[in-house]
């Protein structure tokens, strides 16, 4: 059963304006009896410490964990040099088919959360995997 807020990703006022930062956290699923834990990773951006996009943290091309390129000022994916956008995740070079994928994110009581998804890989639309 999924946290009704979503995940918690952390305090509002720890992310730092124009500094994407990535955020670990074990998601729990489970299927009858038994519990899967899974560890999943985001990147959050926001301008002004008010609006945030929480990033998937899987490349939208096969999956594989991208960084933060702090050089070029992009996101960059290592396997097949795929390059996005640090405001909106447009793909900016490579082969990824789509932009990063967005999750729905929520602010409560000064702390961020999001509907953490994963969404099919190598295709152009964002379906839900």
């Amino acid at each position: 059963k999924r946290q009704e807020k979503g995940n918690p990703l952390g305090e509002v006022d720890q992310f730092d304006p124009e500094v994407p930062t990535k955020v670990d956290f074990v998601d729990s699923v489970n299927d009858a009896w038994v519990e899967e834990r899974r560890l999943r990773n985001v990147w959050i951006y926001t301008e002004d410490g008010e609006r945030f996009t929480v990033y998937n943290g899987r490349c939208t091309h096969l999956g594989c964990n991208y960084s933060l390129d702090s050089e070029k000022n992009v996101f960059r994916c290592p396997c097949h040099t795929g390059f996005f956008d640090l405001k909106t995740g447009a793909v900016l070079g490579g082969p990824p088919p789509r932009p990063l994928d967005t999750l729905a994110v929520k602010v409560e009581d000064g702390v961020l959360y999001a509907e953490y998804e994963d969404f099919r890989l190598g295709v152009p639309d964002k379906i839900t995997a």
